[in-house]
């Protein structure tokens, strides 16, 4: 289970999401079920999946993070920088 942090990211316009989740896979699976579905809870992103489509959006892991590492300091670090 790759535990780390990632983006969402539009190709059509190059915006993105980041987020980070303790099981990569399984967090990515969530959010196209949600988006398929229309009951994603960030309305930029559903909207953006709504107007764009699936084949807009890809999930990229931009990085890894050790089990001792904490997930959310390295995510709002991404989130600053970025």
């Amino acid at each position: 289970m790759a535990r780390g942090i990632y983006k969402i990211i539009n190709v059509v316009n190059n915006k993105f999401y980041v987020g980070s989740a303790v099981d990569l896979k399984r967090r990515k699976t969530r959010h196209f079920s949600e988006l398929r579905t229309g009951k994603h809870n960030n309305r930029h992103l559903q909207a953006a999946w709504s107007k764009y489509g699936e084949q807009a959006f890809v999930f990229v892991v931009v990085e890894e993070v050790l089990p001792n590492v904490n997930l959310l300091s390295i995510e709002n670090a991404w989130l600053q920088e970025h």
